[in-house]
């Protein structure tokens, strides 16, 4: 019965992340469509703005209360509690800094005015943010996984209704007010979730607030400690990826114009790989998501119960089928990539490239899956120096092999970087779940 379960359960997070992704891509097209090239141009330029904010924002929350609520079970309401009052915290600093900063970001980063509108609202999206990360770690850790993966459909729904009824408003005026609009709707997406996740749980947390204000503050404190422990090691890790990721692209411009490409060639070579090749190989990653976040509470609750032999079945388990999945997905992209481009870029453009990649980027797979063990297992620090080697190794690539393999390198550094990931945070949790089990420190 409990392996029929899991079954159906898995099966609900692919269609369920599935429907979210073609959702998503929805969004997208329509955002486009509704506020034009130039507003489209302004959002994009403050993306890289937006992901490193979120990523301070929510402070690798989701995973440390998913992690410790599951591991703790009895402890849940003050986890909750203490999380929300963190993630007060750091909005209210994220939100202020974002304000005071965005005049002299708009101006002298990004070179461009238009784009302080969409700054303010991305100050906005920050308390959104946070609480929506705080309230999905939350029900991950009592494994309602269903109920946050119908929240990210929730998000992207309320998202493709605001920009259906209300982007053209915003658009009409300029495309400054067009890219602000359209980051008004990633915030009505994140309010939709929240409330999804509040109104529509099993714990009837809205009659609970009573309940809640009754933890005292050195409970909250001492469970905070907890929280931060896990949190910032992880936070740490996505900031020095998204360094990371910044920089390959002035590395590899510079380095091909010193090598004597035309800045023309670099420019197309780049945007077919990183808009049209990279994409196509991730776009399966939501299974890869789906299966971690099965894993990461199921996982941490058995690694809390001292019952390590359930724990080493499930992680086999998850292990192998995303192994399965991406088998599948990279055969596909290796043996239908001109076909694939043509239907989904109406070009071929980097077809090429998508099948020299795609059987090595079965190990990309996988990636997801032992990451969210290593903070079941309580290595995330471990997973840090990780993430801190791979990122060298990965900018020492470009450095070295750009002048050979041209673009190429920055599809090469990935999955080099990708494979030293795996090697390092897999062989920690093989040999903690495995051969050290009583050295986990919970």
């Amino acid at each position: 019965m409990k392996k029929k379960k899991s079954i159906n359960t898995i099966f609900a997070l692919l269609s369920l992340g599935f429907i979210a992704k073609i959702l998503s891509m929805c969004a997208r097209i329509l955002t486009t469509r509704q506020i034009g090239v130039d507003a489209m141009g302004l959002y994009q330029l403050a993306t890289p703005c937006m992901l490193l904010v979120i990523t301070l924002s929510q402070f690798g929350l989701p995973t440390a209360m998913a992690t410790l609520v599951s591991r703790h079970l009895k402890k849940a309401k003050v986890l909750l509690i203490s999380g929300l009052s963190i993630s007060f915290v750091i909005a209210i600093v994220m939100m202020a800094l974002t304000i005071i900063f965005s005049q002299f970001v708009a101006n002298n980063i990004l070179k461009n005015p238009n784009i302080l509108p969409t700054l303010y609202a991305l100050a906005l999206l920050i308390p959104l943010v946070c609480l929506s990360a705080i309230i999905k770690g939350f029900f991950l850790g009592l494994n309602e996984i269903e109920l946050t993966s119908t929240s990210t459909v929730m998000e992207e729904v309320g998202r493709i209704l605001f920009i259906v009824f209300f982007l053209d408003y915003f658009a009409s005026i300029s495309p400054a007010y067009g890219s602000f609009g359209a980051m008004i709707g990633v915030c009505v997406g994140e309010i939709f979730q929240s409330l999804y996740m509040i109104f529509f749980n099993n714990r009837r947390l809205y009659l609970r607030v009573n309940e809640f204000s009754k933890i005292k503050l050195r409970t909250r404190y001492e469970e905070g400690k907890s929280i931060i422990k896990i949190s910032l090691p992880l936070t740490l890790s996505r900031l020095i990826g998204s360094i990371t990721y910044f920089l390959e692209s002035i590395i590899i411009t510079n380095l091909m114009l010193k090598y004597g490409y035309d800045i023309n060639v670099i420019t197309h070579d780049y945007g077919i790989l990183s808009g049209y090749v990279m994409p196509l190989l991730l776009m399966p990653g939501f299974f890869a998501s789906a299966y971690a976040n099965y894993l990461l509470p199921n996982l941490s609750k058995s690694v809390g119960q001292r019952n390590y032999s359930l724990a080493k079945k499930k992680f086999k388990k998850v292990t192998i089928i995303s192994l399965i999945t991406g088998t599948f997905f990279s055969l596909v992209f290796f043996i239908f990539p001109k076909e694939l481009m043509k239907l989904l870029y109406n070009t071929t453009e980097g077809y090429e490239l998508v099948r020299l990649l795609a059987l090595p980027f079965i190990i990309y797979y996988i990636e997801s899956p032992i990451i969210a063990s290593m903070h079941a297992l309580n290595l995330t620090t471990k997973a840090f120096y990780s993430t801190v080697i791979s990122s060298i190794i990965r900018i020492l690539i470009l450095v070295l092999l750009t002048q050979k393999f041209a673009i190429s390198t920055v599809a090469i550094a990935t999955l080099v970087s990708v494979f030293v990931d795996v090697i390092i945070n897999g062989y920690f949790v093989i040999d903690r779940l495995f051969f050290h089990n009583e050295k986990i420190v919970l």
